[in-house]
């Protein structure tokens, strides 16, 4: 649904443990709400960053609150704020959304769901034509009605439509991959737990670690498929049963997600997983081959005539082949299966080759200085270095520095470093790039006093085309790292346009680091484009671009990116244990 989340009334008193996403959502529900009924925006803003808060958490907030912790020992979080979370810990509800969902009209919320329908937009269309449902929505476009009001034209009640009919789809479109991870792990966790499980995963795109998933795919190796089933049945945020089977059984979880699961026997287990990974294209590429070969390949196994290849473990299977093992990450039908028969698949980067994060920013929203913190969560995580990146005073960008800010958070850097201690602080500046071209503000005064350039292209309500204001800026020569280079917003429309092959090429001449955003819904570069600049020469960057020092864990989501790729730890500056750039800036020229 355009990337958006679908807004359910939260299910009150749902047996078993509350998820940080569905903490979240709560605070968003009532922000949304809140908005809708015109209240003060601090108060709506406040509850939106509750929201994120809660989601970068290090761990369940459901344990925390259970062993008693201190939840106001964590940024951002006062004695009002853990009070509610506790409360809706505790009971499955938040008193005041109740009080709201009880004075507004239900369907709303569905409304909330659909792209470019923000709480603003709601109202309007609330107080202006009266519309409350989906259907109301959808009767005021076929009516003409809805063009009576400014900023709804042809185009939007296309796209009002497309997502309508999304949204009478069971599972309600496409999630960014960040969205479930928490609800994966429940998941698989609750599937591990069942006393005949052998082995248990989630496959699908979230197991290929794609930036977005449309619904999950379970798969057990069991021999009770029948007690498989029951089990998986009983899965505490289970809203409805699709339909269930001996082996087989498809659920809908309260938050709208839909959920399959497959179960087979134990000697089925490696294609059976192998198959419902995919990619689709992938898998009649192997089916092909198996065919090619006389063998029949299906999620059962690999067979000759009645003689079972492969079945067991998916090693197995592409062995049968005389090929080696295809990281789920790969199976894309980009390339891999060649690769595997010549045994020329890359030594894919992993975590533990990660030495530093390109960019954290040192002031929180609030303009407090967090760099010291910064630190200690990247030193608990085992980095040796840690980029330092702030939007410059004059830059333009939303969340620019005052001066004294910038002062502030230089003077922490310099403090830090002095210590000696790991990680080592990397000072850095965000800079814009203008339409034109123009580097905002001048880089070169702060590249003499020791910052690490970072420039990113600016987004403009055009939409314009970027690449020559990109290729004029590298050009320069005072740009360290490209950060968010192609405007890429996952599940949405790219802030502007621009070649990827000609900023990579740019990038490349010029020795430029092009940046792989680990923020779930940017993850630029992409996997494809980072493959593209790994072929290319250009040097590469995974950066979390955390907000928080919870919010460190984004490296991971640019990893993902990274191995997508067929990135192998050479690839990533991020892999050597000394900084790439300069440590050391000075406060004054």
């Amino acid at each position: 649904m355009g990337g958006k989340a679908p807004h359910h009334k939260p299910a009150a008193g749902v047996s078993g443990e509350i998820t940080n996403g569905e903490v979240a959502a709560m605070f968003r529900t009532l922000a949304d709400l809140l908005a809708i009924e015109g209240a003060n925006p601090f108060r709506v803003e406040a509850y939106r960053r509750a929201a994120r808060i809660v989601e970068g958490l290090p761990r369940p907030v459901a344990a925390m609150v259970a062993e008693g912790e201190n939840l106001t020992r964590y940024y951002g979080i006062g004695k009002d704020l853990a009070g509610k979370i506790r409360t809706i810990v505790e009971t499955g509800r938040l008193p005041l959304l109740d009080e709201m969902l009880a004075r507004m009209p239900e369907g709303l919320l569905d409304l909330l769901s659909i792209p470019g329908l923000g709480p603003a937009r709601v109202r309007l269309l609330h107080d202006r034509l009266g519309i409350e449902t989906l259907r109301e929505l959808e009767d005021a476009i076929r009516s003409g009605k809805l063009r009576r009001l400014s900023g709804f034209g042809p185009k939007t009640e296309e796209k009002i439509l497309a997502a309508i009919a999304r949204m009478r789809h069971p599972g309600g479109g496409r999630r960014l991959l960040a969205e479930v991870e928490e609800t994966a792990r429940a998941i698989a966790a609750h599937l591990e737990a069942f006393p005949g499980a052998v082995h248990a995963a989630i496959a699908g795109s979230f197991r290929r670690r794609k930036e977005s998933v449309g619904d999950l795919d379970c798969v057990m190796a069991a021999r009770d498929g029948a007690g498989a089933i029951r089990h998986f049945l009983t899965f505490p945020r289970r809203a409805e049963t699709l339909n269930a089977g001996i082996t087989r059984a498809t659920i809908l979880l309260y938050d709208g997600l839909q959920v399959d699961l497959r179960v087979v026997a134990p000697e089925s287990w490696g294609t059976t997983l192998a198959y419902f990974t995919g990619a689709r294209a992938h898998t009649l590429a192997m089916r092909h081959l198996a065919r090619e070969r006389g063998w029949k390949l299906n999620e059962y196994g690999l067979f000759a005539g009645e003689r079972c290849l492969a079945g067991p473990g998916e090693e197995g299977l592409y062995a049968a082949f005389a090929m080696d093992w295809i990281p789920p990450e790969l199976r894309e039908m980009r390339g891999e299966l060649a690769a595997a028969s010549s045994h020329q698949l890359p030594q894919l980067v992993m975590r533990a080759d990660i030495r530093g994060d390109g960019r954290v920013r040192g002031v929180g929203p609030d303009g407090r200085v967090i760099v010291a913190r910064q630190a200690e969560a990247a030193r608990k995580a085992g980095l040796d270095w840690l980029g330092i990146a702030d939007p410059m005073p004059d830059s333009g960008l939303r969340g620019a520095l005052s001066a004294d800010a910038l002062s502030r958070r230089t003077d922490a850097i310099a403090r830090w470093n002095a210590k000696g201690a790991a990680p080592q602080l990397v000072c850095g500046g965000i800079f814009a790039i203008e339409p034109s071209g123009r580097i905002r503000p001048d880089p070169a005064p702060w590249r003499a006093r020791g910052f690490v350039i970072i420039a990113r292209p600016r987004a403009t309500a055009l939409r314009e085309d970027m690449t020559e204001a990109v290729e004029k800026a590298v050009a320069t020569g005072l740009i360290d790292i490209l950060a968010t280079p192609t405007g890429r917003r996952v599940l949405e429309s790219a802030e502007f346009s621009i070649d990827p092959a000609r900023l990579i090429e740019a990038a490349r001449a010029h020795d430029v680091c092009l940046e792989i955003c680990g923020i779930p819904q940017r993850l630029d570069l992409s996997d494809v484009h980072a493959r593209m600049a790994r072929q290319a020469g250009a040097r590469l960057l995974l950066a979390s671009a955390a907000y928080t020092p919870e919010r460190q864990k984004q490296i991971g989501h640019a990893l993902d990116q990274a191995r997508r790729g067929w990135l192998e730890a050479e690839d990533l500056v991020n892999t050597s244990s000394a900084p790439p750039f300069p440590v050391e800036c000075s406060r004054k020229a």
